[in-house]
C-alpha cells in the first residue's frame, strides 16, 4: 500500500482531490483508495471521476466518518461509521476513572460499521 499525506490543505476536499491525483498518476493501476475521513474522500472521488476513472467499476473509494453528505454524492460514498455517542461516553468514563486513579489506563474497543454505498 502507498500512503500519501495531506499538506497545507489539511483534511479538506481539496487535499483529497490533490492526493487522489498524486496516487493515480504515480500508480495508475490503483483499484481502491481509503481516505481517513470523508472530507478527503469527497475530493478523492471528484478527482477520480475527473480523471475518467469509473467508480466503483475501476476504482473503489472509501471514507471514514460517514458524514451525512456522503449519501448525497453521485456515486454515494462508502464509509466507516463511528458510534460517536458510545465513543464520547467511553471517553468520559475513562477520564473520570483516570482522575480518580492516575495509574488507570486501559484500551476500550469501539465497534465501527462499514456503510456500503455506491463508491465501492
Amino acid at each position: 500500500p502507498l500512503t500519501l499525506r495531506a499538506g497545507e490543505d489539511g483534511d479538506s476536499p481539496e487535499a483529497g482531490c490533490r492526493l487522489m491525483r498524486e496516487l493515480l498518476f504515480s500508480r495508475p493501476d490503483t483499484d481502491a483508495a481509503f481516505m481517513h475521513n470523508d472530507e478527503l474522500a469527497v475530493g478523492a472521488l471528484r478527482a477520480a471521476l475527473q480523471l475518467g476513472r469509473k467508480v466503483p467499476e475501476e476504482l473503489a473509494v472509501f471514507g471514514f466518518d460517514s458524514i451525512g453528505t456522503g449519501r448525497y454524492l453521485s456515486p454515494a460514498l462508502t464509509s466507516v461509521e463511528q458510534p460517536r455517542r458510545e465513543i464520547a461516553a467511553a471517553l468520559v468514563a475513562e477520564l473520570l476513572a483516570t482522575l480518580a486513579d492516575p495509574a488507570h489506563c486501559r484500551f476500550v474497543p469501539v465497534a465501527c460499521r462499514l456503510v456500503i454505498r455506491e463508491s465501492a
